[in-house]
């Protein structure tokens, strides 16, 4: 599983590619659902997300110093597909 970092003040972008899995079918993003565990007062938060062709981008911000959070994106395709795709984020303080 991939691990990126930030710290707590960042809003960063992050871009969750989804062109080799959906490569070699016509299918397309339909929904995406976003979880981040754990949810907690204070933590990293899913400002906004945005669909563009096959990838999608997700905004995060927050987060407590010294917290390593999962983030699993679930995408539904228009054939009725169902993809998981999880990372962590590490929250420092630099």
């Amino acid at each position: 599983m991939e691990t990126f970092t930030k710290q707590p003040s960042d809003v960063l972008d992050y871009d969750v590619d989804l062109r080799p899995w959906l490569a070699e079918t016509s299918d397309g993003i339909q929904q995406v659902h976003v979880d981040i565990s754990p949810d907690e007062s204070g933590g990293l938060q899913l400002q906004s997300k945005a669909v563009y062709d096959e990838y999608v981008k997700l905004w995060l911000e927050g987060g407590k110093d010294r917290t390593t959070y999962n983030i699993s994106v679930t995408v539904d395709t228009s054939a009725g597909r169902i993809k998981q795709i999880d990372f962590r984020m590490r929250v420092r303080e630099r």
